[in-house]
């Protein structure tokens, strides 16, 4: 739900203030920043919809490391 929220106030402009961007003009959202919180959202939304049908949601850098040991195990290492 709060990324959902934080999201909706990127995208309505209200993020970062602008009384914050006054004093910190570099702080300005670029399209990549904005793509970024977007797909963060996007993924803690469907994380959250997973838990609650009791599934585990699985991080990359986990599932990064699951695909290592298989390599390393099929080499016999």
């Amino acid at each position: 739900e709060k990324a959902r929220e934080i999201w909706e106030e990127v995208e309505k402009g209200r993020m970062p203030l602008r009384s914050y961007l006054l004093a910190h003009p570099s702080a300005r959202l670029s399209q990549t920043d904005r793509d970024v919180l977007r797909n963060w959202a996007t993924n803690a939304a469907a994380a959250e919809k997973g838990a609650e049908k009791g599934q585990t949601a699985i991080s990359p850098r986990r599932e990064e490391s699951a695909e290592r040991e298989r390599h390393h195990e099929e080499r016999g290492e």
